[in-house]
């Protein structure tokens, strides 16, 4: 069996060839993920979009020795080319755009959610680009959070799990990104720091938005990680994790937890009800997207010992595979 992108080269391809192929499930995951994700267009009227912020500063000698200590915990995610990421996003948007015709409140909804990831995008970039800024949250967390210092990191367009592990980041860092931007008041920090304005800091608002978004991403980042692995055989558990994703998405009191740590807060059921079309959106465009897939991946996991119960299969599915 070939394994391939989406791209219509590919499939058209194995057409030619006349060979059994099926779409690689990592770059499907992406295109559907991605709807959520990508950066946003700035032509989107569905929210202010966020430029990475500008710095202009060099290095701050004043806190010696907070960033070579945590250097594992702060490896750099690999770049994809300018040209790579261009491909990744054109795709996507046009996956997105085919599948949801007719669907404008799912679109203009991952349009919002895409706006306000963006808005975490531009913090990330400017305290990647800024080693004072970065020098700076390093010391708020050594000495107030009594902790090793995280640093922030930036995500790759053709990697939708960099972004969840970036929001991640971002979620560690909330309350020491508070403790910076509070400093940013006094008349020194706001002079010293005068590119960055207060109001870059995400609202609670928006970050309640991308603590449900991660409440999606979670399960799926898991699974992709179990689909990664390279010391066990992968492709008979393709089935069942994709069904194990389908049921994640079906669940509409995914974001329950979210909003019980939250608590009662005046902007809660508007995000909510903006977070539930998100997930139908996803959800929508993983049919789409997996409806169809080989049937082979089904007859392979059922000759798997690790999945004779097959639980997660209907009866007309059982008797096909057999």
């Amino acid at each position: 069996m070939l394994v391939r992108d989406g791209a219509s080269n590919a499939v058209l391809g194995s057409n030619i060839l006349g060979v059994k192929d099926m779409s690689c499930i990592a770059h499907s995951l992406h295109l559907v993920l991605g709807s959520a994700l990508a950066k946003a267009k700035a032509s989107s009227t569905s929210s202010v979009i966020e430029e990475p912020l500008e710095t202009n500063d060099g290095v701050d000698e004043s806190v010696p020795g907070l960033i070579s200590e945590t250097r594992a915990q702060n490896e750099e995610i690999p770049q994809a080319s300018p040209q790579e990421q261009q491909a990744s996003l054109a795709a996507m948007d046009k996956f997105v755009s085919s599948t949801l015709t007719e669907n404008e409140a799912a679109k203009d909804a991952l349009a919002q959610v895409r706006s306000i990831v963006q808005r975490f995008r531009a913090l990330s970039t400017y305290f990647h680009k800024s080693a004072k800024a970065t020098n700076r949250l390093d010391e708020i967390q050594v000495k107030v959070w009594k902790r090793s210092a995280l640093h922030l990191i930036t995500d790759c367009p053709t990697r939708w799990n960099s972004c969840y592990d970036m929001l991640i980041r971002l979620i560690e860092l909330e309350a020491p990104l508070g403790d910076f931007f509070a400093r940013l008041g006094r008349p020194d920090e706001k002079k010293e720091f005068k590119e960055l304005a207060q109001d870059k800091l995400p609202t609670p608002k928006e970050w309640f938005a991308i603590k449900c978004l991660v409440a999606i991403l979670e399960p799926i980042a898991a699974v992709t990680k179990t689909l990664e692995g390279c010391s066990y055989p992968t492709l008979a558990l393709a089935f069942p994790m994709l069904r194990r994703i389908k049921k994640v998405l079906g669940d509409a009191n995914i974001f329950a937890k979210q909003a019980v740590l939250a608590g009662r807060q005046d902007f809660q059921a508007e995000t909510l009800a903006l977070m539930q079309k998100v997930r139908d959106a996803i959800l929508e465009l993983f049919k789409q997207r997996f409806t169809g897939m080989s049937f082979d991946l089904v007859w392979i996991t059922f000759l798997d010992p690790r999945f004779y119960k097959m639980k997660r299969l209907q009866p007309h599915e059982i008797a096909l595979a057999k």
